[in-house]
């Protein structure tokens, strides 16, 4: 007998899989279709496997009594298909899903939502499934959109968000809502009068702190056959509804032991109730991502002993440091004190120097520098970009990347080309470590080749500023940075690059310098820089030298 793993069925007995005593039952095995397909009995009728199951009648999870089977290729009956689009159905209420925009955060997040919209989204019930971002909205017209907005909002890294809308069923109790789509679970008025009877009996007016703990073991709930368990997100929501309406002066809340895994009932408590004090312990919360929907709560004390995110911390130095990330003025947590916190008395308004243009710490190696940045970007921007195989060592290697579009950029975006785009080496976007190593480029002859599929460009040496933070008599590092047009398919648009070399003295002798190491960082000025670049530049001439000026050197000019 082969000892292979046999899984184990929900039948009616010990038979076999599909046939046998006991065969029958939800889901019966009727043979398989023509195009290879398993046949499955879902009809109200009765079915007997093998030598005895009979499959009982109401168990089809889809047809009504008397329906007849469908195959699960075609769609469920109208009547299954509860979530809709339209603006005609009764429902006014729809679901948000944006993946990968929790890195953004929720403010940087509904801010370009509104931007791009144009309209105010005012969200319910926002939270973080993950990295997805989650929410309700109630306007069909905001629901649209949101819908059109979607791979219209570019992130930091440069990526598209992905926003995608559903019409779901009525909503819980203040704008929580049931995941899954599932049916509305609505707490009558006894059960909500049940409630406050408890909320009363359990908050102690001398100290404002209000007992929740066990909260559906409560014996009037017993009494009443009604269970009200705060893991529910609709009951802890109405619960929180009554505390925020009802006890408006409460500084401390005791939820211990109630199997909680998610915060969203404590969300409208944020910047309205003055709760210094929160017992989560022995609850199910998980991650910091709950932890982070409260954040606003000003509290100064906080257990969360017996919590599964306990164990994600290596040490209680890190556990402190992140959970006062989102509490500062925590001083105490798990019944411990805490060390006070480590400050520094530093005035809101600081003045700060002045930035200065160029930094070099060693003069005599400045002229040389700047001597052969003119050579190199000159040669650059000739149209034979082969010259400049005179300028990197055999073993040169360089890298480019494409600098993310920041969030308070308001300049019009223009999209780089795909050479430049294709080529990117952007560690947030390119995650596999084959595919660096092939975009890292080595050997001169392989930097050149990607420097001649570029746009034409012209750089404006007038803008460059120059950093010089390592030099020794056989080895420099210095940074360039300013602004240069890109021609590309008849349009020229102005970027702003920022460009490392590693470099040292050429062999030919001169005074001037071979690449060792090249690093490209190529992005798009914001309004504030484009201004100031326009308000300096007085229309210079594209060849005019980076400042400062330096001598004639021996590099030998390759035009």
């Amino acid at each position: 007998m082969s000892s292979q793993y046999q899984p184990k069925w929900r039948g009616g007995g010990r038979g076999r899989p599909y046939r046998g005593r006991g065969g029958g039952g939800r889901g019966a095995y009727l043979g398989r279709r023509p195009d290879n397909d398993v046949q499955m009995r879902y009809d109200n009728t009765e079915f007997t496997g093998g030598r005895g199951g009979k499959m009982r009648s109401g168990m089809s999870p889809y047809s009504r009594r008397g329906s007849a089977p469908y195959h699960r290729h075609q769609p469920p009956p109208s009547h299954i298909r509860t979530i809709t689009n339209g603006p005609g159905s009764n429902s006014s209420h729809y679901k948000v899903h944006i993946p990968q925009a929790m890195r953004m955060g929720k403010d940087w997040l509904l801010t370009a939502l509104e931007k791009t919209t144009a309209m105010n989204i005012n969200s319910q019930n926002f939270h973080f499934e993950g990295q997805t971002a989650v929410f309700i909205v109630e306007n069909h017209a905001v629901s649209d959109a949101l819908k059109n907005a979607s791979r219209r909002i570019t992130t930091h890294s440069g990526m598209k968000l992905n926003i995608y809308v559903n019409k779901v069923n009525d909503i819980g109790v203040d704008s929580g809502f049931n995941r899954g789509n599932q049916p509305k679970f609505a707490l009558t008025e006894a059960q909500l009068d049940h409630i406050k009877l408890v909320l009363y009996r359990r908050y102690n007016a001398t100290t404002h702190i209000l007992d929740l703990s066990r909260f559906s073991s409560d014996q009037t709930f017993a009494l009443h056959s009604f269970s009200c368990a705060l893991a529910r997100p609709y009951c802890f929501l109405a619960v929180a509804k009554i505390i925020k309406a009802t006890f408006p002066d409460v500084t401390g809340i005791n939820l211990t032991n109630n199997r909680i895994n998610n915060l969203d009932g404590l969300v409208p408590f944020v910047n309205i109730l003055p709760i210094k004090m929160l017992n989560l312990s022995h609850n199910s919360i998980r991650t910091d991502i709950e932890l982070d929907k409260i954040r606003g709560l000003k509290l100064e004390e906080l257990t969360l002993d017996g919590n599964p995110i306990c164990d994600i911390y290596p040490d209680n130095k890190g556990y402190v440091t992140s959970l006062r990330r989102y509490f500062p003025a925590l001083n105490r947590l798990d019944d411990h004190d805490l060390p006070p916190r480590i400050e520094f008395g530093i005035e809101n308004t600081v003045n700060m120097p002045s930035m200065l243009p160029n930094f070099c710490e060693f003069g005599d190696v400045l002229p040389p520098i700047t001597n052969f940045l003119q050579q190199y970007f000159t040669t650059y921007d000739s149209g034979n970009r082969q010259l400049l195989l005179e300028a990197y060592h055999d073993d040169a290697i360089f890298s480019l990347v494409t600098a993310p579009r920041s969030p308070h950029n308001n300049a019009p975006n223009r999209p780089y080309s795909n050479e430049v785009f294709c080529n990117s080496r952007n560690l947030l976007r390119v995650s596999g470590t084959t595919l660096r190593a092939r975009l890292l480029h080595n050997t001169k002859l392989s930097v050149v080749a990607l420097l001649n599929k570029m746009p034409s460009t012209v750089h404006h040496l007038h803008s460059f500023n120059i950093d010089v933070p390592f030099a020794i008599p056989t080895l420099l590092a210095f940074v360039v940075r300013g602004f240069f047009t890109e021609k590309a398919n008849g349009d020229e648009v102005l970027r702003h690059f920022y460009r490392m070399f590693i470099a040292q003295p050429h062999p030919k002798g001169g005074g001037t310098l071979l690449i060792v190491n090249d690093h490209l960082t190529i992005g798009t000025p914001t309004a504030e820089e484009l201004q100031r670049f326009l308000a300096s530049s007085s229309t210079p001439p594209a060849s005019s030298s980076p400042n400062p000026v330096p001598q004639n050197s021996g590099y030998p000019n390759p035009v």
